[in-house]
């Protein structure tokens, strides 16, 4: 039996935004989203990619098509469970409701994944704070929509996601011949959504400082849904934002080699991000492709700011390239372990 691990809102935040050349949403086994909220709670909104999870006769149903051994992540979410012994509780059903389950204001969460676990050997997480928590610190990743897998093949169409969408288009195409309207433009839409879906930036220190590209950075959305408030641009790339404004973007002119010197640039880097931190003004930090230069002025920052050595403060996540990752030579001016 697998373990059960609670899984920290920023956490899910960034395995949704990982990517390599595309998003890795579109890989068929990196992540199993599961959302085992009442059926009127999942249709009027939930997180991006997640799938329901059906019961019958008061027991969750695991889909033929759902392959769990092979999956990364497969993460599960109720209302607001932020514990592994929570206390059960049944939310009253609604007169009106035409759900016949049972349904738990608290806890849900951790019944599927027990039974989950039963078939897996990754870890099965429980969301902290469920939906409701997870949804108020990134509203943006809040959807009515069921994505589609556009990078499967026709002999892969019968995993889950996959299935779901089906399911989904049959019943819309059904309702739509009875209202005698035309959904195939809508659904090529809705088909390609996944594929065109942009990652965001990565969350380093939840609420204040991310990681990202350069791509990224001239997005305006994206700016506006973080609220980033300023730059550390570690390349020779520009953007649109902040040009002149030395309190709010640095600009650290070095190409992608190791024979550039960051160590030099480290100590005024920290100082501009600890300003802005103070300030609780949110920083994105990138470069080219958010994987070398910015990464490595991350890690210095995040040893200037915990006091840790480069191996304490090196997770796993976007690397720098091994000639950045030399001894302590790399630690910010004045750091003490």
């Amino acid at each position: 039996m697998a373990d059960l691990l609670m899984c920290e809102p920023t956490m899910l935040y960034n395995i949704l935004n990982q990517e390599i050349k595309h998003s890795r949403l579109a890989e068929t086994n990196y992540l199993y989203l599961l959302d085992v909220r009442s059926k009127r709670e999942y249709n009027e909104s939930h997180i991006i990619t997640a799938q329901r999870m059906k019961k019958k006769d008061n027991d969750y149903v695991i889909p033929q098509s759902m392959d769990l051994e092979c999956v990364k992540y497969c993460i599960v979410y109720d209302g607001k469970t932020n514990a592994l012994d929570v206390n059960f509780e049944v939310r009253e059903k609604d007169s009106d409701s035409e759900d016949d389950e049972v349904s738990y204001v608290m806890g849900s969460a951790v019944l599927c994944a027990r039974i989950l676990a039963e078939f897996t050997r990754h870890p099965v997480y429980i969301l902290d704070g469920g939906y409701e928590c997870f949804s108020a610190h990134y509203h943006f990743f809040r959807t009515q929509k069921i994505f589609s897998m556009p990078q499967l093949d026709s002999s892969q169409c019968h995993h889950s996601m996959a299935y779901h969408i089906f399911l989904s288009d049959c019943r819309q195409v059904q309702e739509a011949s009875l209202q005698g309207t035309d959904i195939s433009t809508e659904k090529k839409e809705d088909v390609s959504e996944l594929d065109a879906f942009e990652p965001y930036p990565i969350e380093v220190v939840p609420g204040e400082v991310y990681l990202g590209t350069v791509k990224q950075a001239c997005n305006p959305q994206m700016h506006k849904d973080l609220k980033i408030k300023a730059h550390v641009n570690v390349g020779l790339e520009t953007t649109p934002y902040f040009q002149g404004d030395t309190c709010r973007l640095l600009q650290i002119s070095v190409t992608d080699s190791p024979e550039e010197d960051l160590f030099s640039s480290f100590r005024h880097t920290s100082h501009f991000m600890d300003a802005h931190v103070e300030r609780r003004s949110v920083i994105l930090v990138f470069s080219t492709r958010g994987i070398s230069r910015s990464c490595t002025v991350m890690l210095a920052y995040l040893m200037h700011r915990n006091r840790e050595s480069l191996k304490r403060s090196w997770t796993p996540g976007p690397l720098p390239p091994p000639a950045y990752l030399t001894d302590d030579k790399t630690r910010p001016t004045g750091q003490r372990d």
